[in-house]
């Protein structure tokens, strides 16, 4: 009974007892027992060492595969762009395409390569007309594309022109106002672009006589003086502003405003020779030469400054000669049948003015005989002209004109009045065909 009751007292020490051999789990077991704090401690010290591991081990593998994600949607993301990009290039490529098939199938060769090919006025007008709704379709995908814009915008001023030339003036408002206003919303998005300035003073300077108003020809010209300021003038600004300058002198002149016309004819001859002086071969280049020439000589034969005329239309007539020898195009023939029309005016006059240094009667033969070559030589290209493009109603106006010019001073009574007669018959069927049309009236 005492053993019975040390080993009693043992296990509610809980210490091993005396009565079976203990085993190794069984001391353990009664040591976890004496010792429960410590080892209560250590067990919760372990397991969250044990959880925190877990949870870093969790926490690694989940940023791993969120890493995995983020490169996988990366690389999607990457693949996509590339795609959206090769797609625009493409899409930007078929785009350039179609503008390029319209521009030179339709636009350009409506508006260039049939212009001097008989009977084609209404298929130009067409085409023009094709290219114009080509583009507005286009503008429907894409409707702020630059280049779109711009093209369209040339188109318009193309069909205003042809319009203009086929005596369709009203007609002409529309295409030509729409051409500025693409312009200008264009200047607006990038306003230093120096070929987009140029295309919208070429429309403002179409408009101007579209118009028949002088201030959009001003502000076509105050847009090319600052590009031929430049550093680096542009010839074609150069040209256009040269062209501008005499038809101010025109208009200046036409108003009595004798001061500004003599000071724009003066700013194109200074700009014409120095153009000249690059590029004399420029078919181009030379027509608008020959007109200006034609209009400054026309302006000094008010004052009765005969030599200086002269040597202004015998140059014009020169240029016009050199032009139909290379190309017998109609615009060749129009400049050079305008420059003798001209001349021979301007004989006829010399002519009929009273001499200051008395009559010189061999001088007034040669201006009679001269005056007539040079009408009979425009009667002659003009009918040429009419018969080729009927359409272009300034060719038949400048026939009658010859044909007037010739009948007033000619000496033969029967072939003034057969040649009059011929002229008031072209004028009556112009204002027919052109009611509206004021000039033909008059």
């Amino acid at each position: 009974p005492g053993e019975l009751a040390a080993d009693v007292q043992r296990h509610l020490r809980a210490e091993p007892v005396d009565a079976c051999p203990p085993s190794r789990c069984y001391r353990l077991q009664k040591m976890i027992l004496r010792h429960k704090s410590f080892f209560g401690a250590t067990a919760a010290v372990v397991v969250a060492l044990t959880l925190g591991e877990i949870a870093t081990s969790w926490q690694a593998v989940a940023a791993t595969r969120a890493k995995q994600h983020a490169e996988t949607a990366e690389s999607q993301a990457i693949a996509a762009r590339k795609q959206a990009v090769a797609a625009e290039e493409r899409a930007t490529r078929h785009l350039q395409g179609a503008l390029d098939a319209v521009d030179q199938m339709l636009s350009r060769f409506g508006d260039k390569k049939l212009k001097n090919i008989p009977l084609m006025e209404e298929v130009r007008y067409e085409l023009l007309e094709d290219a114009v709704r080509l583009y507005d379709r286009f503008l429907q995908d894409a409707p702020r594309d630059r280049q779109l814009q711009t093209e369209t915008a040339i188109t318009e001023r193309r069909k205003a022109r042809l319009l203009l030339d086929l005596g369709r003036r009203d007609e002409a408002r529309e295409p030509i106002e729409r051409s500025i206003r693409l312009l200008r919303d264009q200047l607006k998005v990038g306003p230093d672009g120096e070929p987009l300035q140029i295309e919208l003073a070429r429309s403002q300077a179409l408009a101007a006589a579209i118009l028949d108003q002088l201030q959009p020809l001003k502000e076509a010209v105050a847009v090319l003086r600052r590009l031929d300021s430049s550093d680096t003038p542009h010839r074609d600004a150069a040209l256009d502003l040269a062209f501008a300058f005499s038809v101010i002198g025109v208009k200046s002149g036409d108003l009595g405003e004798e001061q500004d016309a003599e000071q724009a004819f003066a700013d194109a001859e200074s700009l014409f020779h120095r153009l000249v002086s690059r590029d004399e071969d420029d078919h181009e280049l030379c027509r608008k030469y020959v007109k200006h020439l034609a209009n400054f000589g026309n302006f000094l034969s008010r004052r009765g400054d005969w030599q200086a005329v002269e040597q202004k239309l015998n140059q014009a007539v020169i240029i016009g000669e050199s032009l139909i020898g290379d190309q017998r195009h109609a615009d060749n023939v129009h400049v050079l049948a305008t420059a003798l029309l001209n001349r021979g005016v301007t004989r006829y006059e010399r002519v009929a003015a009273p001499a200051l240094d008395g009559p010189d009667e061999e001088r007034r033969q040669l201006d009679y005989a001269g005056a007539d070559r040079d009408l009979q030589r425009s009667i002659e290209l003009y009918r040429e002209l009419v018969r080729q493009h009927p359409a272009v109603p300034v060719y038949r106006e400048r026939l009658a004109g010859s044909l007037m010019n010739r009948g007033m001073y000619a000496s033969d009574p029967n072939l003034a009045i057969g040649l009059t007669d011929q002229a008031l018959e072209i004028m009556q069927q112009l204002v027919a065909d052109y009611p509206t049309l004021f000039e033909y009236r008059r």
